[in-house]
């Protein structure tokens, strides 16, 4: 094996792959990035056993072959590396790679030895344009759990429907969900009705090595494992199994309750009241007018008022802060509309039909 590589381009590729690679696993051979050079393009495999990525790149192949070493070690000396170019070649005893001046020489283990993710069958099958892909999974993603005690809901619920998508994420206090009307001939929909449960770190992932342009994303799915193929990577992953909460039991529907309030505005004045508490901000209503408030003991208080388009009766209702900056930091609209039905019942954050975020009312104690 014998390259010549871009600097820009490997690193690029390598960077993909950092977030999948880990030095933490039991299996020493994880940590290992497969290199295999044919055809004028170096593909390069890594793999946690739950997810596989293969990126390409294009090369000056000098003579075609494959080998495994230090994913780390070659995404640190890439980085580092002085001049654009660098030669990658292997012999009987190791990896040499050439940086200008400065020549490293690695051990290898045997291609043998690393796993590789079976094929998918490619029957079920769709695309969506790269930014839509992206702007799903911000809006949604946060929502998730991180409680590896409720696997189900480390994961987003995808589900399709004619040519409509929807992507859901709960953790149990919190619900988001958006939905996206597809035209079925541009994306090959194939009136596909299906729904999987595909891990969050999966969707992480894919959010980081895809554009936010036109770039089309095959997705092919199998009972167990889902693939998605953009124009120089393939991720392949597993799926969730088990059965994901009935969310559309969680989302309220006639919430008398409601105010108008640009998203700048109210993010900013969360993010400032909650200097004080960062659990729990107070929302006072009445008429036109929404005093925030938060207050903490052994610090003090804070209070502020905003000016809304208010519907409803005069109300105090209380809401997780951090849950709040999370969703009005991750969607982009210059409006929204926040409703509730009473104090003890969730709110619903949303800016069309397309998006519902709902947040769950924290307790007010009575002194």
């Amino acid at each position: 094996m014998q390259i010549i590589c871009e600097k820009e381009k490997l690193l690029k590729a390598l960077l993909k792959c950092q977030g999948i690679t880990s030095t933490k696993l039991s299996l020493s051979i994880l940590s290992n990035i497969y290199l295999k050079a044919k055809d004028n393009h170096l593909h390069l495999f890594t793999t946690n056993l739950e997810i596989g990525l293969e990126c390409k790149i294009k090369v000056n192949l000098l003579k075609e072959g494959e080998v495994v070493i230090s994913s780390k070690k070659l995404f640190d000396i890439v980085k580092e590396s002085p001049t654009n170019e660098i030669l990658i070649s292997k012999d009987e005893k190791e990896v040499v790679i050439s940086c200008e001046k400065t020549t490293y020489k690695l051990n290898y283990v045997s291609e043998e030895e690393f796993p590789r993710f079976p094929e998918i069958n490619k029957e079920k099958s769709f695309s969506i344009p790269s930014f839509i892909l992206k702007e799903m999974i911000k809006k949604v993603i946060f929502a998730s759990s991180l409680d590896t005690f409720r696997y189900v809901l480390n994961s987003i619920y995808l589900s399709i429907s004619g040519s409509n998508i929807e992507m859901v994420a709960t953790d149990g206090y919190r619900l988001a969900t958006i939905n996206k009307k597809l035209d079925n001939k541009k994306f090959d929909f194939n009136s596909l009705d299906l729904a999987v449960i595909i891990p969050n770190k999966t969707l992480q992932e894919l959010s980081k090595i895809t554009n936010d342009d036109e770039e089309k994303i095959d997705f092919f799915i199998e009972e167990n494992q889902i693939s998605f193929k953009g124009n120089d990577f393939v991720l392949n992953s597993k799926l969730i199994e088990g059965n994901y909460p009935n969310y559309k039991e969680l989302i309220p529907h006639e919430n008398k309750n409601k105010f108008h309030i640009d998203r700048r505005v109210f993010l900013n004045t969360c993010k400032r009241v909650s200097i004080i508490s960062n659990n729990q901000l107070f929302f006072t209503l009445s008429s036109d007018s929404l005093a925030i408030s938060s207050y903490t003991p052994e610090i003090g208080s804070c209070n502020e008022e905003v000016k809304v388009k208010y519907q409803g009766d005069d109300l105090k209702i209380s809401f997780n802060a951090k849950y709040l900056i999370d969703v009005l930091k991750n969607i982009e609209e210059e409006e929204i509309c926040f409703s509730f039905e009473d104090e003890k019942r969730a709110g619903l954050i949303s800016y069309d039909e397309s998006y519902k975020y709902v947040i769950l009312p924290m307790r007010i104690k009575v002194d």
